[in-house]
């Protein structure tokens, strides 16, 4: 992922926002930011790209008994009927418009995933800093360490889909009351960079959302200290 992209590169951005208790209560938000001349936010109701990925590997996985030979002929079958159904379903489920948003949102969504990336370490560091206030500290250390439980499951997922047939891919599945840290589905190494956060705070609706008072929290104060850091 080198080198600078815009929005002229992007051809959809798919947004997964869900919480799950204990597997029994999963509620599963999914969003698109289509960019047809303009750029719009919409809410896809009942079904995502991310469903439709696990469809495609749910279908491979049920048929594993099949001659080695036979699995990649399966997989392309699977994948071009899944592929159809979900066209198919998009082109008959009414989709609601949620708002139209400005390049700069997206701009900022890229430049946040693109920086260099902000270590655990780091992050603390800049918790901890003298000049930040005590009671902060505490209550920002706090969130960051303390989970809602050891039954709830949340995630915020983000897939963008470049015109070139390239993917970026990551996500939030942290139990801390804060949404950090941030996964790349190509590297292991986390990212504790805020930036992500406050770009997917402007991108999601103030309504029909599962996490987004967890993007922001108390790391508002942080925001120059954290620019600072990535600038070096």
């Amino acid at each position: 992922m080198q080198g600078q992209l815009s929005t002229k590169d992007i051809h959809l951005i798919s947004i997964t926002d869900e919480s799950n208790i204990n597997y029994e209560r999963i509620i599963t938000l999914d969003f698109e930011i289509r960019f047809n001349g303009s750029i719009e936010l919409w809410h896809t109701k009942k079904i995502s790209r991310n469903e439709f990925h696990f469809n495609r590997t749910e279908a491979i996985i049920n048929n594993q008994n099949l001659p080695k030979d036979s699995v990649k002929n399966l997989i392309d079958r699977e994948t071009k009927n899944l592929e159809d159904r979900y066209l198919y379903y998009m082109d008959t489920v009414k989709a609601q418009k949620i708002k139209t948003l400005h390049s700069k949102e997206i701009d900022n969504l890229l430049k946040a995933i693109l920086t260099p990336k902000v270590d655990k370490e780091a992050f603390l560091s800049i918790i901890n800093l003298e000049s930040y206030s005590s009671e902060s500290q505490v209550k920002l250390n706090k969130e960051l360490n303390e989970s809602h439980n050891l039954t709830y499951f949340p995630l915020l997922g983000v897939t963008i889909f470049l015109k070139n047939g390239e993917k970026i891919i990551f996500y939030c599945d942290s139990q801390s009351k804060i949404a950090i840290p941030w996964n790349m589905r190509t590297e292991a190494k986390k990212n504790y960079n805020p930036e992500i956060n406050w770009a997917l705070y402007q991108i999601l609706p103030d309504e029909l959302t599962q996490n987004k008072s967890r993007l922001s929290r108390d790391l508002k104060d942080l925001r120059k200290k954290i620019a600072e850091l990535v600038k070096k």
